[in-house]
């Protein structure tokens, strides 16, 4: 059995919303809360006896250029 799970600006991360944050807070702490914040949802499935295999499958922003979060 293999586990895969998504990122996108758009979805955020249960509380954390993505899109609201890319333009205020430094990218460095942006990209660190993300690896938190992945590790503490979906993390335990790479772990321990019972481990699986899981893929970050997919992510990605809004290329429309709508949104200075985005671009």
């Amino acid at each position: 059995m293999v586990f895969e799970t998504h990122l996108y600006s758009w979805s955020g991360i249960g509380t954390l919303k993505l899109k609201e944050i890319w333009s205020k807070q430094p990218l460095n702490r942006i990209c660190a809360n993300n690896i938190k914040a992945l590790d503490q949802r979906v993390g335990f499935l790479t772990i321990g006896e019972s481990a699986f295999p899981l893929i970050f499958t997919e992510f990605g922003f809004d290329q429309s250029g709508s949104t200075v979060e985005d671009n």
